[in-house]
């Protein structure tokens, strides 16, 4: 099970304490007991070169120079001896008890028979105690002998000793207040988030609107909170667009069932329904079928395009051939509405889907012979710039509202004022398209002046 977020920062802090004092503990507990060893070595090697210099150079026995140079060593602690070349104790002062057995092994008084100096740490006497002992070389009118010093460890272990206490006691004490401390300052960290999430439960479908208090801190506090409002700005633009796109699909749809049940009504209502009358009523109603199957099948695009599974099958596609076959495939429409059409460009070619570019194509030329009027001028032209080859549909119609134009590709959008000439169409014709050559990687657009025509350009990669 996850633990709370303040629980985990705790326990991490708390890790990387211990890890620090303990660390930290170590080196000094190591550090002490060097130095301390060093100074019992500095201590040593003086009184050893005393004893050497004041045995060779006076007449004295080596009792009395070596009870001269421990004196003032703790009584008792201390020993000095000489040993011969077998290990044997030829003279000895200081704690009889010590300094009546040889303080160190026959290889070690080989060794600094040698002219090495010998530091070590040994136990000593009936209780094992540890001892810190220094042998030299010490030449002599019967031949070399090896002098050893020593002194007892009891004050250098009893010092590191009290130090492992005071650690051992005082690490947990210190991580016991480090954790309340971490606790404390996790959960007041933390408390602007636990703010923000009881407002961010607190918005429902209904309450959209509502935004995240912002703290007024410049931290990452504070970006998160403008980061949840900006989500909460687009989850609010996305709801709201969907509600209008259900609304305006619902009435969409409505309007010509409404249609279609009032021509039937009528038809059934009357005595004598005659073939003129009931083939117009047919026509009508065939009419009115059509427009919810463009409707539905739109629809459907969108709902593909929306889900990312609007399949394409790309090919070569050559531009102006294309514009020639939507021109063909749109005479009759041309004859009854009395626009002039015509193509122009060179032939160009990109990698599309034929059937998807068609699409595209047929519903900007059928929006402009629709909106530009009768008499009107439709033109498609083809052409190739850079890394970039697509085509216009130009035409001389009343154009489009500069405030208008920026919403043209959103989904129901109607230009009502400029097009109120013409019957209305779904709103829907150029969001697809717009989606379409997205999806290709391409990008269209559209340039228009009121009352001095529109064009509308489709661009997509060569390469």
């Amino acid at each position: 099970m996850s633990l709370p977020i303040k629980v985990r920062l705790t326990v991490w802090y708390l890790t990387l304490l211990a890890v620090i004092l303990t660390a930290f503990g170590a080196f000094l507990f190591l550090r002490l007991k060097s130095d301390l060893i060093n100074a019992v070595d500095q201590i040593l090697g003086s009184r050893a070169a005393q004893i050497s210099l004041g045995y060779q150079g006076s007449d004295q026995n080596f009792q009395d120079v070596g009870d001269a140079s421990l004196r003032n060593l703790p009584p008792g602690e201390t020993a000095a001896q000489t040993l011969s070349a077998t290990g044997t104790v030829l003279d000895a002062t200081g704690d009889p008890a010590l300094a009546d057995q040889p303080m160190i092994g026959v290889q070690e008084v080989a060794t600094a028979l040698q002219g090495r100096r010998i530091v070590a740490s040994v136990t000593l006497g009936s209780d094992n105690e540890p001892f810190r002992v220094l042998a030299l070389r010490l030449p002599g009118p019967g031949g070399s002998s090896v002098l050893v010093v020593a002194s007892s460890l009891e004050d250098v272990d009893s010092s590191v000793h009290r130090l492992l206490v005071l650690f051992a006691t005082g690490i947990p004490v210190a991580l016991l207040l480090a954790s309340l401390g971490g606790w404390l300052i996790a959960r007041k960290a933390l408390r602007p988030v636990a703010r923000m999430t009881a407002e961010a439960q607190q918005i429902r479908a209904d309450r959209l609107g509502d935004r995240i208090a912002i703290p007024a801190t410049a931290d990452e506090l504070q970006r998160l909170a403008k980061t949840l409002n900006d989500m909460l700005g687009r989850l609010q633009e996305a709801v709201e667009s969907q509600r209008r796109f259900v609304a305006d699909a619902s009435h969409d749809l409505r309007t010509p069932l409404t249609v279609m049940g009032s021509e039937i009504d009528v038809g059934l209502e009357s005595p004598r329904l005659g073939a003129r009358e009931a083939r117009a009523l047919l026509a009508s109603n065939r009419e009115e079928v059509e427009r919810m199957a463009r409707m539905v099948n739109n629809l459907l695009v969108l709902a593909s395009i929306d889900d990312g599974q609007l399949e394409l099958l790309p090919v070569p596609t050559e531009l102006r051939a294309l514009a020639h076959e939507v021109v063909e495939g749109l005479r009759g429409f041309v004859s009854t509405t009395g626009v002039q059409i015509s193509t122009s460009g060179h032939a160009v070619s990109v990698i599309a889907d034929p059937g998807r570019l068609k699409q595209v194509l047929t519903n900007l030329v059928e929006n402009a012979m629709k909106y530009a009027g009768t008499g009107a001028q439709v033109r498609i032209s083809t052409w190739h710039r850079d890394s970039e080859a697509g085509f216009t549909v130009s035409d001389t119609g009343p154009g489009i509202p500069a405030e208008a134009v920026p919403h043209l590709f959103e989904r129901f959008f109607r230009v009502d004022a400029a097009r109120s000439s013409a019957r209305q169409g779904s709103g829907l014709g150029l969001a697809i398209c717009n989606d379409i050559i997205d999806a290709h990687g391409g990008r269209i657009w559209v340039e228009s002046t009121e009352g001095d025509g529109s064009s509308f350009s489709v661009a997509l990669p060569t390469s």
